[in-house]
């Protein structure tokens, strides 16, 4: 969800009792940079009823990152202070994201389907399936060197450098925002092939 790239530690401290285990913020080894992590699971009997994870990056420094939401996926170089929680039927991301030489991408087949499938196209609501798993989202982006904002196939930006947007999606609600101005200093638009 965070990484595709191994988190490594020396010594791991972990305390377990009734039903939860705790790790207090450890400092993670990830690609050339270094982390904070730390964990709360809670159990119910032998399976995982929740996970809370911390993740903070260390003095302000770029870690290698891939996170992926649905509709949105940022990768690149980032340092994040980001708070994750999981449980059987909910996935809730909150905090802020610095990113450099990253991308933000978004998946405009799957985001316009999921906002525009019931207000131009007939659907049954009794046979439109809820999904299992929500998300709730509440991030704050910022934009360091290099930053490029990519909506397949329309546009491609780079966003000037000190740019901030407020990203929220609900997927239970179907609430989904961006907040914030833009401003590009390059890129290209296609429209009709051109």
């Amino acid at each position: 969800f965070v990484s595709k790239k191994v988190f490594k530690t020396e010594k791991l401290r972990a305390m377990a009792g009734q039903n939860e285990l705790n790790i207090k913020p450890t400092e993670f080894q990830l690609d050339k940079g270094r982390i904070n992590v730390g964990t709360r699971i809670i159990f119910d009997r032998w399976k995982i009823d929740s996970v809370d994870l911390t993740l903070d990056t260390i003095n302000n420094k770029y870690v290698s990152l891939d996170i992926g939401f649905p509709y949105v996926n940022v990768n690149g170089a980032m340092g994040i202070d980001l708070d994750l929680s999981f449980s059987s039927d909910l996935i809730k991301v909150s905090g802020s994201i610095l990113g450099d030489n990253s991308d933000v991408s978004f998946v405009t087949s799957s985001l316009q389907a999921s906002l525009f499938s019931d207000e131009y196209f007939e659907v049954n609501k009794s046979e439109k399936k809820e999904s299992s798993m929500n998300a709730l989202v509440d991030l704050d982006i910022i934009a360091g060197q290099r930053v490029q904002i990519l909506f397949n196939p329309l546009l491609r930006g780079v966003v000037v450098p000190g740019t901030r947007l407020k990203f929220y999606m609900d997927t239970k609600t179907g609430d989904f925002s961006l907040k914030g101005d833009v401003s590009l200093r390059g890129g290209e638009i296609v429209w009709l092939n051109r």
